[in-house]
This record gives structure tokens, sequence and C-alpha cells, in this order.
């Protein structure tokens, strides 16, 4: 199921287990297949957790051949096409060619259809496996959640239309230098501006060297000015906020700070990467935010590839993408004999702008503004020479305090005095595995390994690292194997839980936590997860034995407070529940789920008006939560507020008029209201926005005959019998006999 869904249905509250099902063992009926399916993939690069949307288009009954798209919304709105291949109980499918977005790697996956009518296959390559829920099955909310998460990603990435025909251009005249000027560290540059990132706009000003040895950049937060500067010697940064002072040495071999210096921001950088050995493979028409580019896709034999696009018009430079992170070129203008861009968008994890309000050539002779201030001296700390002791334990520090790439420049000084040292190999692994650096980590490990085959966190790590490869397999056999290394090592059992609880193998994992437990029954986490992996085995019982002692070991914890909650939820002793729901509300007020479980359960209990209070709150905490708007006007509705309920109804509308079931609260209320034409409407409006649900042909048929329009009833109650509506058949007997 997508984790948008997964997060929606998690918040709330009293959706929480999930059930395995079985493999279907009768051949494929390619009928069923046809349509959109949905659900998750982690791609082969171990880049997070992003949205798979399988459209099935064709079939060719006589090749047994299927074909359609793949759309990735959240990795750059990138779509692919398939061919599929049916093989009596198996369809294979192949990803064949880039239609949009970002340069992905194909893959190719093989599904089965199982007895709830989900697609369920892996990844042939890397093992990843996948669940696809067809789009019928989804629920009018759950669909409504997908659709605005997709419109999201394309308003957030764009859109890039690639066509499939190779062309013939003269690539040189776009990568040729549009300057002949030479930049050394004796020409200077300065660019004031602004950062942006995501709410942030955070003022700035740079000087640097052509060359880029020299480099002088001050960030304006807070009214304080953070500094990062780098000259021939060293590199330093002061933080004004906490009056941190880092000065390091530049030793031979590291690298400048050039992300300033290379002011053709595009050209420069290609033609160094084609010195560098990349090599031009394919050149494409493309279509970016509505503009017609070149595409020109860059390859190398061992580096990751990367693609160019350039504005025909201008000859630009327009957008890069280079491993999942794309930078947007805008506003040129021009610079000496060159172009630059003034504004550039950068989009990744997080969206990021930079733009220039000045950008110009200075004379500089004075190059103390590179060194540290007398008045910063003082900070400066003169400290020996440190151990290979002194820097892992540094590292250490470094990574508690979140700072994982200044972790690791300490890690490697630690490992160039010590190379043989697994525990070094094991940290640096750790922090490049919290940096998404994950093939890195995983280097890292297998030397650690190498050095001592029996190292707990190493092996621990490893598995980590696999399971964020999407090797869930390999994985659990890490875990397994440091388990056998050390039984009551907790780490690892913890781990090996939380993995058959992803695979939906709730017993296996209630049975490790019943270990780890009673290895570590001091430990009131432990007996709270413990009590979660009971709840999934529906031992609600047994689960809130487990809640109780965690709370007793805890103390007030709203967490505990939750997961009682929802086990006295499932054994429908809702008094219970509501006092812990309560409970758990008053320790953290301003959480959301927890709220949400409140006022349903108010609900539950027909305490209205309470529920009314309860979904304000969560309003006043987060002004446009459609979830708690629409609790609040159905609350008002069952008190028998019509009015209000109305009011609340038209405020959902605002925030999303393209949710079906909105329509069909609407329509119930409008018809207590005995507004019958008014809910005729809205059903009319919810059946156009999904046209599966055949309670909502029935209640629109029910009306239809209240206003006397017995043939528009008639079709409704048709259209309700084919979708298996049970009272269909009798309102067609009752109302519709010749």
């Amino acid at each position: 199921m997508l984790k948008s869904i997964f997060y929606f249905l998690n918040s709330i509250g009293l959706l929480l287990f999930l059930t395995s099902t079985a493999v279907s063992q009768e051949n494929i009926n390619p009928k069923k297949l046809t349509g959109n399916w949905y659900g998750d993939f982690v791609l082969a690069s171990g880049n997070g957790q992003h949205q798979m949307l399988l459209s099935i288009t064709d079939y060719d009954k006589k090749a047994k051949e299927l074909k359609g798209t793949i759309l990735w919304p959240d990795y750059h709105y990138s779509k692919t096409s398939f061919t599929g291949e049916l093989k009596e109980q198996e369809l294979i499918i192949t990803e064949d060619h880039l239609l949009q977005g970002a340069l992905m790697e194909m893959g190719n996956f093989s599904f089965s259809l199982n007895t709830d009518g989900q697609l369920t296959g892996k990844d042939l390559k890397h093992g990843h496996t996948l669940i696809l829920k067809k789009e019928k099955e989804f629920s009018k909310e759950e669909l409504a959640t997908i659709q605005k998460y997709v419109a999201e990603q394309k308003e957030y990435f764009g859109e890039i239309i690639i066509e499939q025909e190779e062309i013939d251009i003269n690539t040189d005249e776009l990568l040729a230098p549009r300057s002949q000027t030479t930049y050394t560290d004796d020409d200077f540059y300065m660019i004031d501006g602004a950062m942006g990132v995501e709410n942030m706009k955070l003022p700035f000003k740079t000087t640097f060297s052509g060359a880029g040895k020299y480099m002088y950049m001050e960030v304006e937060l807070m009214g304080a000015k953070m500094l990062q500067v780098q000259n021939e010697k060293e590199k330093w940064s002061y933080n004004p906020l906490n009056k941190k002072l880092e000065v390091n040495p530049i030793e031979e071999g590291d690298d400048t700070d050039d992300e300033f210096s290379n002011i053709h921001f595009g050209s420069d950088e290609i033609r160094q990467k084609l010195a560098e050995g990349y090599r031009i493979t394919s050149v494409r028409n493309a279509m970016v935010h509505g503009t017609p580019t070149y595409r020109l896709l860059f390859e190398h034999e061992e580096d990751a590839p990367f693609t160019f696009f350039f504005d025909k018009k201008s000859k630009l430079p327009y957008r890069k993408v280079l491993e999942g992170e794309s930078t947007m070129y805008y506003d040129y203008q021009q610079l000496e004999a060159d172009f630059a861009p003034t504004r550039m968008v950068m989009l990744g994890q997080q969206k990021m702008t930079l733009s220039f309000t000045q950008f110009k050539k200075i004379e500089l002779s004075d190059y103390s503004l590179f060194e540290v201030p007398k008045s910063l001296e003082q900070e400066k700390a003169q400290r020996p020479t440190p151990s290979h002791k002194d820097l892992n334990a540094q590292g250490n520090a470094l990574i508690t305090e979140g700072k994982t790439e200044e972790a690791i420049t300490y890690y490697n000084r630690a490992i160039q005095l010590k190379p043989n040292n697994w525990v070094y190999l094991d940290n640096r692994a750790g922090a490049k595995l919290q940096n998404g650096d994950l093939y890195g980590a995983l280097v890292d490990i297998e030397k650690a390994l190498e050095l001592n085959p029996n190292y707990l966190n190493a092996i621990n790590h490893r598995g980590v690292i696999k399971h964020k490869m999407g090797d869930i397999d390999a994985a659990i056999k890490d875990f397994e194997l440091a388990a056998e290394v050390d039984s009551t090592a907790a780490q690892p059992l913890a781990n090996l839980a939380y993995i058959h609880m992803q695979k939906q193998d709730f017993q296996k994992a209630c049975d490790v936590m019943k270990t780890l437990v009673q290895h570590h029954d001091s430990v009131g986490m432990y007996h709270r997860d413990y009590g979660i992996t009971l709840a999934q085995v529906k031992e609600y019982e047994k689960a809130i034995v487990q809640y109780d002692i965690a709370a007793e070991m805890e103390g007030e914890n709203a967490t505990i407070y939750n997961y009682r909650g929802i086990s006295y939820y499932q054994l429908e002793q809702y008094e219970q529940a509501y006092e812990n729901f309560l409970a758990a509300h008053k320790l953290n007020p301003k959480d959301i789920t927890m709220l949400t479980n409140v006022g349903q359960l108010q609900q539950e209990l027909e305490k209205y008006g309470e529920a009314v209070k309860s979904f304000k709150k969560i309003l006043k905490l987060e002004e446009n939560n459609e979830k708690a708007q629409f609790e609040l006007a159905r609350s008002y509705h069952f008190n028998g507020d019509f009015d209000k309920a109305m009011k609340a109804y038209n405020e959902l509308m605002d925030l999303n008029s393209q949710n079906a079931y909105y329509y069909d609260a609407r329509a119930y209320l409008k018809k207590d209201m005995d507004l019958k034409k008014e809910a005729i409407e809205d059903f009319t409006t919810s059946i156009a926005l999904y046209d599966e649900d055949a309670e909502t042909y029935y209640q629109r048929g029910l009306l239809h005959v209240e206003v006397f329009n017995n043939h528009k009833a008639c079709l409704d109650f048709e259209r309700a019998l084919e979708l298996k509506h049970p009272e269909a058949e009798k309102m067609l007997e009752e109302h519709c006999k010749m």
C-alpha cells in the first residue's frame, strides 16, 4: 500500500493493524490486470522509498503480452514504459524506455496475483518485495489522498517530457567556452543574494577567486552572520550563535570548496567531466516545464551518469540531474564575456533556492578577508596533535550532535593512523549510513568484517544497510548471525523483530520480541514493542499486560497510553480505551494523532459535543487538517446541529473539492435536512469523481424515488446491482417492473 495512504490511515490511530495475504495458485486472468495499480518501491540506489504507480493499458492476447507505464511521482515525477509477459501464474514486467523525468535504472519485476486481488512480487535484480493494490480497491478517501499527493509531486518537480528518437546536433556548439578568459586565483568575484531553504530566506554574501583557492561567505541568520572561509592554508568557520570557531588545516589532496568559483555553472562543469572520462551517449529533444530543450546524457565506466538540459533558444544550461538531485538555472546575465544564471533552484530531499542580486568581478589586493580576524584569535583552540583514539572519540561526539559530515573527517584521520582498526571502520560506516551513502558504508563494513568476522556491531550495521537497500532476506540473515554471535544482544534482536513486522510476519516478530524481553526485562521500551507485536497477532489482553509493565517502568508515557487505548478499543472496551486516549492527549496535547483518537472515541461513545471540541482543537493546531474538518462536520451532523454541519462541510470542500467521499457525507446531511434535490446533486458529483461505489448509486436511486423520478432511480439501481449492492435487486423489483 502506498506510504501516503499508510500514514493517513495510521494517523487515524484506530486503523493500525495490517494482515498478510496468500498468493493465488490460479493462472492470472489478463482482464483483472488492466488498470491502475499503486504501491511502494525502494530504488536500487537505496535512496529512500518511492511510490510506484503501475498502469496496464494494452493486452496482446496472441503474444500474451501487456504494455503500459510506471510513474514514480516522488522521484522527479519520472515515468517509464514497460512490456509485460504472462506465464500462467506469473507476470514478468520489463521497463524499456524513460518517457519523462530523471535518469533511473530500468527494472525487471515478477508478480503474482494473490487471493486479495493484489499484485505481490519482487524486483528481480535487487530482491525488494512489492505489493500493489488496484485503483478500484481503494476507498474514495484513499484515492483522493493518492491523487492529491501525485499532483503535489508534479508541482514540486515539474514535468520533463523526453522524446524517444535520438537526434544529431553539434554538441560542441553547446559545450564550447563562451569566453577565452582563463580564471585564476588572481581574479576575484563577488555575489550578493539570498538562500532559500523551505520557508526560510537567508541573505548571503560571498567573495571568491576564479580558481577556487580563496572563498569567503557570510550567511545572515537571526541577525547574526555565519562565516565560512577558505584560504591557501586552512578552512575556518564561525558560528556567532554559540561563539564557536572551527579551524581545519588544508592537507595535501584535500578538495577546495569551489561551489561558488565555477562561474559558468554548467558548461565548465561539463567540460571538466568530459576531461575526466565522461562521454555523451544520448542526445534527445525534451520539453522541460514547457521549454524546448536538448537532453544530453553523460556516462562514465565507473561513476554515476548525469543529464544536462540546454535551452534550445539560448543554448544555455537549463537543468541538471545528478544522483537524484536536480538543479535548474534561470535569469542569465552577462558577466564579462560570459553568461551566468542569477537564480538557481535545487530539488532533492528538500527544496533550496539561490538568487543573486549582484554578481560582478572586483579588484582585491588585501587578502585579510580570508584570514581569521584578530578578534576571534582568542577563540582559536591551540591543541596538540590528536591521537587516533582522540580523533575517533571526537567523531563519536560529533555523531551524537548529528554532524555526520564532520564526524567522517575525524574518522578518516583516525583510520589514516590505524587503517586496520575495525571499530573505526565500523564507526565511519555508521556515519556514512546516517548520511545516506549506503554503498560507501557497505565497503567499510565489509573491510571491518574481514579484519574481525565476529564483530557484532559491524554485522548488525550490514543488516541495516541491506535492509535500506531493499535486500530484506540478506538483512534477516545478518541480524540472525549477529544474534548467534551474542544471543542476548538487544539491537540485532530488535532489528530482527522490526523487519519481521515490515514483512507482516507478525508471529515471528512476536516470538523475537518475547526473547528480547526475556533478556532485557528492565527496558520499558521493549515491553511496549512486545505489546505492539502481541496486538498485531490479536493477543490484545496480553498486549495490555506488556503495556502495563512498560507504563510502570517508563512512568507517564503518552505513546504507551495511546497503544494501550488501541488494544482496549479492539476488545470493544471503549470506556477504558477512552481513558487511555485522554491520558495520552493530556501528556501530549499537541499530538494530532492522539487527539484524533480521542475525538473518534467520543463519536463511538456518542459524545458528539465533546467530539466537536476535540476536532476544533486539532484545527487550531493545524488549520487545514482535512481529516479533522471532515470529522468536525460529521460530529455536528450526528449531534443534530445541521446548520453548523453544513458550514463545516462547505469549508471542507474549500480545502479539497476532489474527494468523492466528502460529497457523499454532505449528501446524507442534505437528505436529513429534507433537501432531496441538493442531495442528489452531491451524489452526482461524487459519482463523477468515483464511479465504482455501489452505495452511492443506491442512495441516489432512493432519492430519485422520493422525488418521483423512477426512470433515473431504475438506472441507478441497475448500476448498483452491477456493482453487487445487496439491496439493489429488491429495489428493481419494487420500483422498476413494467
